[in-house]
């Protein structure tokens, strides 16, 4: 992951952190958030929505859980990141 991409993970980690989430949860997060930006090659903001969502349609999850996770966290991402 380039440099702007782990920029771009402290800063949402931050932001989970000032929103008062719990500590497994921002761990979590941060996981899912990582594993999606490390599958482009290309900055966050150069992510189309059809390539977010056909990736998110893709992953094989272990459980509705798991995938609820992931794409909150994709989900608030994008919602803090690019407003």
């Amino acid at each position: 992951m380039n440099e702007k991409g782990k920029s771009t993970l402290e800063k949402y980690e931050n932001f989970l952190r000032f929103k008062n989430y719990s500590k497994r949860t921002v761990d979590v997060y941060v996981f899912y958030a990582e594993r999606f930006l490390s599958a482009f090659d290309k900055d966050l903001y150069h992510i189309s929505q059809y390539e977010a969502k056909n990736y998110l349609l893709q992953r094989k999850y272990t459980s509705t859980s798991q995938q609820n996770q992931f794409i909150s966290a994709v989900k608030l991402l994008y919602k803090h990141v690019l407003k």
